[in-house]
């Protein structure tokens, strides 16, 4: 996946949610767009179920449908209760 897309979607949901992109926006200026979505994507989705989540995936692929957000759910870690953790089994592309 690339990072654009990921950075996109962390921006989209926190707007789906009514919360502020300005600590998300700091973030990213002192750790970079990777490492920051990373950390926020954690925050947003742990402890979420997974057709929640899937449910905003699809919002975001319909609503920005140049972004390509390639995460399937055998690329989200569970907890023993089926929820997610917030960490995802592959690599977040640089270009």
């Amino acid at each position: 996946m690339h990072k654009e897309s990921f950075y996109q979607f962390i921006l989209y949901t926190l707007l789906q949610e009514g919360k502020s992109n300005i600590p998300f926006k700091i973030e990213v200026l002192l750790l970079g767009k990777q490492l920051a979505s990373k950390h926020y994507f954690i925050k947003l989705y742990k402890g979420c179920d997974i057709p929640s989540f899937f449910h905003i995936k699809k919002l975001f692929e319909k609503e920005y449908s140049y972004y390509s957000l390639d995460i399937k759910e055998a690329n989200i870690q569970k907890d023993e209760n089926g929820l997610m953790t917030g960490n995802l089994d592959f690599q977040i592309e640089k270009k």
